[in-house]
């Protein structure tokens, strides 16, 4: 049993250099967090996502059909506008914000708003398609083509050309792109 076991980890590790395991913990109480004007996107619908995930405990398949009942596959329409409204809020005020932090010379903070942004649009986006995301910072493009059914538009983009070397150089040998999966 252990070696099979090393053996797991041994393959999870030449996946990936930083690959791992979470264990997670969750009670069922999903409730939108707070959303501050500079703390980007909240986790809120990140946490939901699990649902469709998470193997439950033999004593918790109740609760845990009940959740996936109330949660799955999306939450309320009244919750959604109210959500999606809220973070298009605070996506817009940091856009807003960008312009005079660069004039003044904050470019970092000016960075920081960008970034901030462009995850609250990836959330009012996903809100938008009744959609749970997987992550705000990673897997985005494979997000927007295969969960969301976006086809980006590389071919309309200066400087995007380069992409596929790009890939091409960041793969590593022997995994194949999720496209051919």
């Amino acid at each position: 049993m252990i070696s099979t076991r090393r053996a797991a980890f041994q393959a999870l590790r030449r996946l990936a250099k930083f690959s791992h395991v979470d264990l997670d913990f969750v009670d069922g109480c999903f409730v939108p967090g707070p959303h501050g004007w500079t703390t980007g996107p909240d986790e809120f619908e990140l946490r939901l996502q699990h649902l469709g995930l998470q193997r439950p405990s033999v004593a918790a398949q109740r609760l845990y059909a009940a959740l996936k009942a109330r949660w799955l596959p999306y939450y309320g329409e009244e919750l959604r506008c109210e959500r999606l409204a809220m973070v298009r809020r605070f996506c817009f005020n940091n856009l807003e914000h960008i312009p005079p932090y660069v004039d003044r010379g904050l470019y970092f903070q000016a960075f920081n708003r960008l970034y901030d942004a462009f995850r609250e649009f990836l959330q009012a986006l996903f809100i938008a398609r009744r959609t749970y995301p997987i992550a705000y910072d990673k897997w985005i493009r494979e997000q927007i083509e295969e969960i969301l059914v976006c086809p980006t538009s590389t071919g309309n983009c200066p400087g995007c050309s380069r992409s596929t070397a790009l890939k091409a150089r960041h793969r590593r040998p022997g995994r194949e792109p999720l496209a051919s999966r």
